[in-house]
């Protein structure tokens, strides 16, 4: 029996067809993800984290754990432009082979993701990421 994925809809976007991630920059311990929409909502959008641990920037086919059947979504599932991976992301991966998380040292890190058409960002941070500037 495989685990899905248990995803949550965090900060939600306008109706759109697909999502391009256009830019991801480290700024201090932060992070910031560009990304624009298209189709019928077009607009640029950034979303910043802060107090990030960790970040992987992946080409959508290597990240299976997102893949529609993999995916469990809690609540309505809504266009969005970042969820919350509460369950069977890298998070879970990571938390069973790093000898610092198994004692506790993040002990309010969570895992959000960011799904392009072509790229998709998982960060790990101990904040909430915000949605810090929209150009529509």
């Amino acid at each position: 029996m495989t685990t899905k994925t248990k995803l949550r809809s965090f900060i939600a976007a306008p109706a759109s067809r697909y999502t391009l991630i256009r830019r991801v920059a480290l700024v201090g311990a932060g992070l910031a993800v560009e990304v624009e929409t298209f189709e019928p909502s077009n607009g640029f959008y950034t979303i910043s984290f802060e107090n990030i641990v960790g970040v992987r920037v992946l080409d959508e086919r290597e990240l299976p754990e997102f893949s529609h059947n993999g995916v469990q979504f809690e609540g309505q599932r809504e266009p969005t432009l970042v969820y919350e991976v509460l369950s069977g992301g890298w998070f879970d991966q990571q938390k069973a082979s790093s000898e610092i998380m198994k004692a506790g040292f993040y002990p309010a890190l969570k895992e959000w993701v960011v799904l392009g058409e072509d790229w998709c960002v998982s960060v790990l941070a101990e904040c909430a990421p915000t949605l810090c500037s929209v150009n529509a």
